[in-house]
C-alpha cells in the first residue's frame, strides 16, 4: 500500500488545530497554504538540492546540526540571522526525508505570507 502524501500527512497533523475556534484567519491561511505547497511541490521538495537562495533582500539557508533541521534567513546587506524553524529529524530515513519535506514547506508558506 502507497503512502499518503506529505500534504495529507500534514493536514492530519493540523485538522484539529485548523478547525478550532482558537484558530486565527492567519494561522488558517498559514496552514492552508502549507498543504497547498506540500500537495503541489512534493516532487520538487524531494528532489531540492539546493541548500542556500536568496529571497528579496534575504539569503535563505537550511542546514542540519545536532539530528535537528533548520530554516534560517540571513540578511544580504547587513549579515542579520535569524534561525526561524528548528525541527528534530527522526532516526529512519524515510521519516527524514518526510520531515525535510515538510520544513520546506512550511519555510515557503511563511516566505510568501511574510511571517
Amino acid at each position: 500500500m502507497e503512502q499518503p502524501s506529505a500534504g495529507i500527512n500534514y493536514y492530519h497533523t493540523v485538522k484539529d488545530e485548523f478547525y478550532s475556534s482558537e484558530s486565527t484567519k492567519n494561522g488558517r491561511n498559514y496552514m492552508r497554504l502549507n498543504v497547498e505547497l506540500l500537495v503541489e511541490h512534493e516532487d520538487r521538495y524531494r528532489a531540492s538540492h539546493d541548500l542556500q537562495m536568496n529571497f528579496k533582500d534575504m539569503q535563505v539557508e537550511y542546514y542540519i546540526a545536532s539530528r535537528m533541521a533548520h530554516f534560517s534567513l540571513r540578511g544580504v546587506n547587513d549579515n542579520s540571522f535569524q534561525d526561524l524553524i528548528a525541527l528534530a529529524l527522526p532516526r529512519r530515513k524515510k521519516y527524514k526525508i518526510a520531515a525535510l519535506i515538510e520544513l520546506f514547506a512550511q519555510s515557503e508558506a511563511m516566505l510568501i505570507l511574510d511571517r
